[in-house]
C-alpha cells in the first residue's frame, strides 16, 4: 500500500497524533467501517483498482486536506440525517435551512465527479449555468451575513475571493466538500437549536 506521501506527491501530509492514532485504528477506524453511508477511503478509490484501505484517514490515520474535508463532510452529513430520522422528517423545516436545502441538492449534484478518482485534487469544476444563477445569488447574501462560511478555510478572502467555492463559482473538490461540511454543521445547529 502507498504511504501517504506516496498517494500524494508533493501535498502535505497530515498524520494523527500518537493517542488520537491509538484510538482511530483502535476504534473509531473500525466503527466507521459498520456504516456503508459513510465513504472514507471507498470515496477516493478509483474504479477498477483493488481497495486501499489508506486512502481517506483510512486504516493508517494519515491524509491530506481532501481526505480530512471528506470525511468531515460525510459525517456531518451522516449526523444530519440520522437526526432527522430520529425527528420523523423527511425533508428540511422551512426557513434559513430551507434555502440552505435547495443549495444543498444543487452542491450534491457535483460530487459525484469527484469520487473514485485517487487523491489528487487536480480536477477544477465550474457550476453549470443555471446553477451559477443561484449561486451568485447565495454568494452575495453570504458575504454579506456569513450564513455559511466558505473561502476562510483557504486563506485570505479579501486579496482572492475566489477561495472556497467562491465568487467565480468554480472549485476543487477540496473546496466542495469543505462547503458541504459547513452546510451540514450548520443545518446541524439549527436542528437543535
Amino acid at each position: 500500500m502507498p504511504t501517504c506521501q506516496e498517494k500524494t506527491t508533493g501535498i502535505q501530509c497530515i498524520s494523527l497524533d500518537a493517542g488520537d492514532m491509538e484510538l482511530w485504528k483502535s476504534v473509531y477506524y473500525a466503527e466507521l467501517q459498520k456504516y456503508a453511508d459513510i465513504q472514507d477511503a471507498d470515496f477516493f478509490q478509483p474504479d477498477g483498482q483493488g481497495k486501499n484501505q489508506d486512502y481517506g484517514v483510512g486504516r493508517d490515520g494519515q491524509f491530506v486536506l481532501y481526505e480530512y474535508c471528506n470525511i468531515r463532510y460525510q459525517l456531518y452529513r451522516c449526523m444530519v440525517l440520522e437526526q432527522m430520522r430520529m425527528m420523523g422528517v423527511e425533508s428540511l423545516p422551512k426557513g434559513q435551512i430551507t434555502d440552505i436545502g435547495e443549495l444543498l441538492k444543487i452542491l450534491e449534484g457535483y460530487v459525484p465527479q469527484l469520487m473514485h478518482k485517487g487523491t489528487k485534487d487536480s480536477q477544477l469544476l465550474s457550476f453549470r449555468d443555471e446553477h451559477k444563477k443561484i449561486w451568485d445569488k447565495f454568494y452575495e447574501l453570504n458575504r454579506n451575513e456569513e450564513l455559511i462560511p466558505d473561502g476562510r478555510f483557504f486563506g485570505d478572502i479579501q486579496s482572492n475571493p475566489n477561495y472556497g467555492i467562491g465568487k467565480d463559482g468554480a472549485f476543487y473538490g477540496v473546496e466542495l466538500l469543505h462547503f458541504l461540511g459547513n452546510c451540514y454543521k450548520i443545518i446541524a445547529h439549527l436542528l437543535n437549536g
